[in-house]
């Protein structure tokens, strides 16, 4: 070993020592919470330095002396360990007392600054502000389950039900089965195509809907349609938007000029040609609708629900399950939403699964809670009902945040508290609801008793009648859709002792001029939007006549007042039909069982190759 050799092994064992003396110092240091020393700065001390000062050592003396104590050295790697792993054991030792401490004082580190800072810790305020929003924000929470009108079925009939209605399908017309088997082998043959499956469940499923396991839906195709996400607001919410591709657009111009022209047949063909074009799709539920074929309308609908599922943002279904989403209705775009999700409910309606309905009813309040476009408001409660969704009804109507949208102008929802307290067993709730709103409404009671033929008419409502066309419309509207729900003896018992036990003098009757500040309560737009779309002739008299005037098209019915301008034709009319354009329009659709979307098609042939 040189000489040189030696020197250097008697510095790192100097070094070695004084390091036992920086580390007693450094362990001082850290119990005071002082800062540490960084190792990269050893990395800047010189290195030439040391080595002429150990090369002029060498040159003073033999270091015979100095190779003796050497040997009698420990190897110098074997105590470098033995003081790593003292080391490890104290910082686990001091780390276990720091822990041990914060544990008994119960203070974390932000509550130890802010202490030592003599900065007392924020209020309770916030955080019971944040719960508040919270809690406005889930009583109109969406569970996706329930959007999904298969689940309420497989549990209401289980799911034979929905087995027997596939293969009722597939048995309704052998011959016509047959002839697509025929046509669908000879597309997979023109196309080059080897094999068409069925989407899996996985991919048949979005948030809104999912389609039946015997329909197909394109692979990865893009409708070009999508949804964006709008400039945060300070309330919590998340806005969004469905925007349109270039090509989407350039579809939607040609099905405008084809509703211009009157021309069933150009429908026809373009839907042959777009079959996941939104406008044209529910231009085709209304002609099958209008023929009584209320379940390929129904196909048709949730299939265009299907391409609005594809199309949402992957943050919708989270924001919306925590009731935080929002769709301007004053965008074009969104209001064709609104608009397939309302024609929907419609026809889920004839099938009596209320509780998807009711969900629905729910997601549509949501997306819009302060203008509710569709006047959701008029028959949640309903729906609520006919789910037995009792507890739900009461905590909405109850609620402060949907207190503030507007429940005050709708005195049927008192009426229908009752009937979900008397659901809930508690009779004596239930009848002082319904005697708080038969003091402030009692024409609505009179229309009832009247509806559900009780004899005699209790003296307090007696002759009874609305005061305004607004309280008109809504007692008609209520009386007409939830006669069935009154229709029980115990509900009709009810409604009579409750009447018969007030006098006149209890009556107190609600004055809408001390609320609106003295201007008339007048029926506004979105009821009237609503009842547009309901048909109801009884009902179409009593909106404004400013509305009836301009009613437009069943694409767009009634545009808000801040209606943002965009490229689609608002005024679209609606197309008539002879029946042999329905007949035609059915070939189509029986096709599409076959080949929309991607079942057979140019699309799915290219996803294949």
């Amino acid at each position: 070993m040189s000489s040189r050799a030696l020197r250097r092994a008697q510095r790192e064992r100097e070094v070695n020592g004084n390091a036992s003396d920086e580390e007693s110092i450094s362990k001082a240091q850290s119990s005071r919470g002082g800062p540490k020393s960084s190792l990269f700065a050893l990395l800047d001390q010189p290195e030439s330095e040391n080595e002429e000062e150990a090369g002029a050592d060498l040159e003073e003396g033999d270091g015979s002396p100095e190779v003796k104590e050497l040997e009698d050295m420990p190897p110098t790697k074997s105590s470098k360990k033995g003081k790593k792993k003292n080391k490890a054991r104290e910082k686990r030792k001091q780390a276990k007392e720091v822990a041990k401490e914060t544990n008994l004082n119960g203070l974390d580190e932000i509550d130890v600054a802010l202490r030592d800072l003599s900065i007392p810790p924020a209020a309770d305020g916030g955080s019971k502000h944040h719960r508040r929003k919270s809690q406005d924000f889930s009583v109109l929470s969406i569970n996706s389950d329930h959007l999904h009108i298969e689940n309420e079925v497989r549990r209401l009939f289980g799911r034979a039900a929905l087995d027997t209605n596939e293969a009722n399908d597939d048995e309704l017309d052998p011959a016509a089965q047959a002839g697509r088997r025929q046509r669908r082998l000879m597309q997979q043959v023109q196309r080059g195509q080897r094999r068409n499956t069925p989407l899996n469940e996985a991919r048949r499923k979005t948030f809104l809907v999912q389609l039946q396991p015997n329909e197909t839906a394109p692979p990865g195709v893009s409708t070009g349609l999508a949804m964006e996400v709008l400039p945060e607001t300070d309330d919590g919410t998340v806005r969004y938007r469905f925007v349109h591709a270039p090509a989407y657009r350039d579809v939607q111009l040609q099905f405008e000029d084809c509703v211009s022209s009157m021309d069933p047949e150009r429908i026809l063909m373009l839907l042959r040609f777009n079959p996941t074009h939104i406008s044209t799709i529910l231009q085709a539920s209304l002609i099958v609708a209008h023929g009584r074929d209320f379940t390929l309308a129904g196909k048709l609908l949730q299939r265009a629900l299907f391409t609005f599922g594809r199309a949402l943002n992957s943050s919708f279904p989270n924001a919306a399950s925590k009731g935080q989403a929002r769709l301007p209705f004053r965008f074009q775009e969104n209001r064709q939403f609104y608009l397939t999700a309302v024609m929907y409910m419609k026809n889920l309606r004839m099938r009596g699964v209320y509780r998807t309905i009711y969900e629905w009813a729910k997601l549509l309040l949501m997306l819009d809670p302060s203008d509710d476009p569709y006047a959701m408001l008029m028959t949640i409660d309903q729906h609520a009902l006919r789910a037995k969704q009792y507890s739900a009804l009461l905590d909405m109507s109850t609620h402060d945040h949907l207190e503030d949208t507007g429940w005050w102008k709708y005195p049927h929802i008192r009426y229908s508290r009752a009937l979900a307290q008397m659901g809930l067993g508690d009779v004596d709730a239930a009848r002082k609801s319904l005697s708080d709103a038969i003091k402030l409404w009692p024409f609505i009671a009179h229309a009832l008793i009247k509806e559900q033929d009780i004899s005699p008419v209790p003296m307090a409502v007696w002759g009874a009648l609305p005061n305004t066309t607004y309280d008109e419309l809504l007692t008609a509207h209520y009386v007409s859709n939830s006669k069935d729900l009154w229709a029980s003896p115990e509900v009709k018992s009810l409604l009579s002792s409750v009447a018969d036990g007030l006098t006149r003098d209890d009556l107190t009757p609600r004055n809408w001029s001390d609320i609106t500040g003295g201007e008339p309560m007048v029926v506004p737009e979105n009821i009237s939007r609503l009842v547009i779309l309901e048909e109801d002739a009884r009902l179409l008299k009593l909106i404004p006549e400013q509305y009836r005037d301009n009613l437009g098209g069943m694409g767009d019915p009634l545009p808000p007042a801040d209606n943002e301008p965009g490229y689609m034709n608002s005024s679209n009319r609606n197309v008539d039909v002879s029946p042999g354009d329905y007949n035609a329009l059915a070939r189509l659709l029986d096709e599409h069982d076959d080949n929309w979307p991607g079942d057979g098609g140019e699309q799915s042939a290219e996803d294949d190759e």
